[in-house]
């Protein structure tokens, strides 16, 4: 599990380090999901998430897939302010 600053440092070091290269070459390595294995989502800044939250976040992915696939939307990082993403507990 990794906290960002923001999606623009994400982003910088998912496709502009030597991770790009690692990406890319990412089918030698996996086979295909066929359920989500990675989540995101925004944090109050200081907030350190557990990996029970980040669980509980794949889990509530993975319920929720078949709508979210119906209505996906191309901003899929709103920020937290757009109240779109529920705040999920790992109780």
């Amino acid at each position: 599990m990794s906290v960002w600053t923001g999606i623009e440092a994400l982003f910088e070091f998912s496709y502009r380090t030597a991770h790009a290269e690692v990406l890319r070459a990412r089918k030698q390595w996996f086979s295909n999901m066929e359920a989500a294995s990675l989540a995101l989502w925004w944090l109050p800044a200081g907030e350190i998430p557990t990996v029970g939250d980040g669980v509980a976040r794949l889990e509530h992915l993975r319920q929720t897939a078949r709508a979210r696939r119906r209505s996906h939307s191309n901003n899929a990082l709103s920020h937290p302010t757009s109240n779109r993403w529920p705040r999920i507990s790992a109780t």
